[in-house]
């Protein structure tokens, strides 16, 4: 099973806190990311989005090379047909733009799931799965696949 990750969930994994409350996610996602190391997927969006939220925590170190840590897993980058996927969803669903081109890059590169913390317009009838997996529901979930 092939799995993508949203900006949020990159982020947390990158330690980047938003809050004081966010240290059980910054260690969820990191166990995620260890976990299916071999499964994930990071289109490249979502790196261009975590250069943007990074640039905007000093605390964050060098983000050029947390960026070459991300090259070793696949990061498929937009196609035309992604674009017109993404009108596709975000006119049938009312997704967000961004967030519906993540979705369509995600399911041409063969994910079934994409794990994010919020996708406003999400439906279970998109062409892969939207998991938060913060929640109870997304940890039974990521549970259920081995992830302890």
């Amino acid at each position: 099973m092939k799995i993508a990750l949203d900006t949020n969930v990159v982020v947390y994994a990158e330690g980047v806190a938003r809050s004081s409350d966010d240290a059980p996610k910054i260690a969820a996602a990191r166990r995620i990311v260890e976990h299916f190391a071999n499964d994930i997927v990071v289109p490249i969006q979502v790196l261009g989005e975590l250069v943007k939220v990074c640039l905007k925590h000093p605390s964050v170190p060098d983000i050029a090379d947390r960026l070459e840590a991300w090259a070793s897993v696949p990061n498929p980058s937009t196609r035309i047909e992604d674009i017109r996927a993404a009108l596709a969803l975000q006119h049938d669903y009312g997704t967000q733009w961004f967030d519906a081109l993540i979705i369509a890059v995600s399911a041409r590169h063969g994910c079934t799931v994409l794990l994010s913390e919020d996708v406003p317009g999400a439906s279970s009838a998109m062409p892969i799965r939207i998991i938060n997996p913060f929640t109870d529901t997304g940890r039974d979930f990521l549970g259920g696949l081995g992830l302890t």
